[in-house]
Formats: C-alpha cells, sequence, structure tokens
C-alpha cells in the first residue's frame, strides 16, 4: 500500500523536543538553608580601641600555635585562631576563626542541612552526584521543612554568640563581665536550595536562554551545574541550577551583602519564612525569572524513559541524570559508595583502562544514542538511517519505520 510522501517525508526524527511545554506544577519547591558564613564582634571591644593602635596578641600566637590559622578581619589578612564548634560524620560541620589582632573579630561557618540531619537523626543520603549535603529525596513536607529551618538558623546564631563570648574570656580577651548580649553577628553570606523533587536538570534548561543573566557558565559533568551571574561585582547575589542527586534538580541562590544581612537573627520563624521566599523573589525578578514561573518542559521520550528505568529495575530520576549527562564525571567516596556499585552492578559504569576512574559502558552508550537521534528495535539492535527514502531500517531483524513510526517487518 502507497504511502503518502506528505506524511512520512515531513515526520521528524524522534529527539527530544525542546519547545517548553509544561506539565505538573512545581508551586511549593522544597527551600532550605545550607552553608552559611558570619561575623561577629564585641561591641565593648570595639569602643575600647577607637582612636588608639590595634594590638596584636603575639603571646596567644604562640600558646596556641597549633589552632594558628590566616584569616581576615575588617582590615584585611591576619593570624587567628581556629577552633571547632561542631563535628558531625567525621566532618567540621560549624567553626569558627577568631582574630588576634584586636578588637577580636570571629569569623564562622555553619553547614545548616548537616546540622538539621544531626538534629532529627536523618541518615546520610548516599546517591549524591558530588557530596552528601541534601535532605533524601522522601522528605517532601515542604512547608515543614522550610519551617524548620527558620526555626533552626535563629537558635544557632544565639549559640554562635554563646560559643564566641566563652572563647574570647578563656583567652583572656574580654572582660569577665560582657555577656552575649554585647555580642554583634553580621551574615556575610547564605545558601538557599530551592529543590524541584522527582525532577531533572535537563527539564529545566530553557532557563538559561530565559534568564537575563550576562554571564553563564556551563560545567558537563553528571551535576550539569550552570551559573548564571551578572557581571557586577556588587551584584548581592548568584542563581545556580544543577542535578544535586538522582530526583533533586536543585536551583541554589548564594545571597550575600545586603541580601544576607536581612536574615535578622532576631526574627520570628514566621517572619524569617516570609523574608527568605521576599529574597528569592526579588532575586528571580532581577533575572527575569519567578518561582511560580520556573516549571519543568515537557521531554518527548519520558514514555520510553519510564520503560529503560523499569526494564534495568532503577529509579527513573537516575536514569534520566545517566542519560542526559554530557560527561561522565563523578565522584566516588566513601558517601556515595553504594551509587558506584549500583551503576557497576547494572553494567552502567566500568572501570577505565588505567583503573583510576570510572567511564560509561558500551550499552550506556547505546541507551544515550537512543534519545538523541536514533531508533532502537523491538530486538535491541540499534536502527539504521536511510536518508534518501527516510527510513529506518533494523540490520538484525530487518524491522523499518519511518520516523519512529512502524510500517511494516520483512519476513
Amino acid at each position: 500500500m502507497a504511502i503518502p510522501m506528505k506524511v512520512w517525508k515531513s515526520r521528524e526524527k524522534r529527539r527530544l523536543d525542546i519547545t517548553p511545554k509544561k506539565y505538573g506544577i512545581c508551586s511549593n519547591p522544597r527551600i532550605c538553608i545550607d552553608r552559611c558564613s558570619f561575623t561577629l564582634h564585641s561591641e565593648t571591644l570595639l569602643k575600647n580601641i577607637m582612636g588608639n593602635k590595634r594590638e596584636f596578641k603575639k603571646e596567644l600566637f604562640e600558646k596556641w600555635k597549633k589552632y594558628v590559622v590566616q584569616m581576615y578581619d575588617d582590615k584585611g589578612a591576619t593570624h587567628g585562631l581556629h577552633f571547632p564548634l561542631m563535628k558531625f560524620e567525621g566532618e567540621e560541620i560549624a567553626w569558627i576563626k577568631i582574630s588576634l589582632r584586636e578588637p577580636h573579630i570571629a569569623k564562622t561557618y555553619v553547614n545548616f542541612i548537616k546540622w538539621y540531619r544531626m538534629e532529627n537523626n536523618i541518615p546520610k543520603p548516599d546517591y549524591g552526584f558530588f557530596d552528601t549535603n541534601f535532605l533524601p529525596l522522601h522528605m517532601n513536607d515542604n512547608e515543614k521543612i522550610l519551617r524548620d529551618f527558620s526555626i533552626l538558623y535563629p537558635e544557632i546564631t544565639w549559640g554562635l554568640k554563646k560559643s564566641y563570648i566563652n572563647i574570647l574570656k578563656k583567652l583572656e580577651l574580654c572582660p569577665e563581665d560582657i555577656n552575649v548580649f554585647d555580642i554583634s553577628i553580621k551574615a556575610d553570606s547564605i545558601e538557599v536550595p530551592v529543590e524541584f523533587l522527582h525532577r531533572d536538570i535537563a527539564e529545566y534548561e530553557y532557563l538559561t536562554d530565559k534568564a537575563k543573566g550576562t554571564t553563564i557558565v556551563k560545567y558537563n559533568d553528571f551535576t550539569r551545574t550552570t551559573y548564571i551571574n551578572k557581571k557586577l561585582k556588587s551584584y548581592k547575589s548568584q542563581l545556580k541550577f544543577y542535578q544535586k542527586a538522582p530526583g533533586i534538580a536543585r536551583m541554589e541562590l548564594t545571597f550575600h551583602k545586603e541580601f544576607a544581612k536581612s536574615f535578622d537573627e532576631n526574627g520570628t520563624p514566621g517572619y524569617l519564612q516570609g523574608e527568605i521566599r521576599r529574597l528569592i523573589d526579588v532575586v528571580l525578578n532581577d533575572y527575569g525569572l519567578s518561582l511560580d514561573g520556573i516549571q519543568p518542559i515537557k521531554l518527548s521520550n519520558d514514555e520510553l524513559i519510564s520503560e529503560f528505568a523499569r526494564d534495568y529495575n532503577v529509579d527513573e530520576s537516575l536514569m534520566k541524570a545517566l542519560i542526559f549527562a554530557p560527561s561522565l564525571d563523578i565522584t566516588f567516596n566513601r558517601d556515595n559508595s553504594s551509587l558506584r556499585r549500583k551503576l557497576v552492578s547494572k553494567g552502567f559504569i566500568e572501570k577505565d583502562r588505567l583503573g583510576k576512574g570510572y567511564v560509561r559502558t558500551s550499552k550506556l552508550e547505546f541507551l544515550r544514542l537512543a534519545f538523541k537521534q536514533y531508533e532502537i528495535c523491538i530486538c535491541g539492535t540499534l536502527m539504521e538511517e536511510n536518508s534518501l527514502n527516510f527510513e529506518i531500517t533494523c540490520p538484525k531483524c530487518g524491522e523499518i519505520r519511518l520516523s519512529g513510526t512502524e510500517l511494516s517487518k520483512k519476513e
């Protein structure tokens, strides 16, 4: 039976549809607070040096030499003392550096996600593409999570003040009658992850064209990280999109300067929740985006991806990451060793020739080809294209298709 020319000549090959077709509504992404840095100082010590030469405590440098590190205070480079404030899973998740130069300003760092996991006995996720600094995928009570972090933030900043003043007293750098209300704390940078669960970053790639960023930097590893930034050095925020783990597409905003300062440690949890959402809206608006407008696009091969995921008994989100990542670049360590074992056991990765890293197997490359401009026959063979008659043919069983539409099967 003759096939009308206009039917098969006008059909395109199967490929990813990059036209943004929204599906689902991600109106409630998972928002929390991640890594933060702060500056602390004592109002009393600051007043004491007004108009005086700022002394460097050389005797403390000699006495506490094993804690000495280089750091920056308000006058620039100097030396200070580094003390861990909290350790979790063999890592310092909070620390403080106190300048040995008067008025002994302190710089501190806190990993809020790991602190939250520690306080709530949340097991460490072991399937991240780079690290384990995220909440497990199944934790999806997003309103509760944002409220919990809004409560945790003032608790930790209050604790930082107490730790700072206790160390100052132990080092005999301040009067004994100074209390915590004498200490001022200022946020220098605050990371706020906005996570779209059960999604892949490939579903948001169109945002790099839509965003009004003046510089865009992309990395072709498994995370597929994209930085969208203003050229202005004075700009107070940074925007980043990447795949944190299978099923977790993360938009990360880092607030600096005035944006970071608006995280008032004395505010109520309700105020902080509202302020986080307000700052997200302000920054996204500067890039020509909005939180409600950041929706996933429909990938034309979703159904086929689901089939492969079921066939190989892997999570659909992991299958998407394996297929769409431009290059295989995963940092394997003891934190995500189970991910490595899973990928090896499924035949997706193998040791390279030097035995130092991992590369894709032919099986995985075969799957990746299927989602570009090729078809896979029902017998499992990669079909070959005949551009002269707009056909693709299976070299093994002889099946013929026209741009993905089955015609006949040769006997």
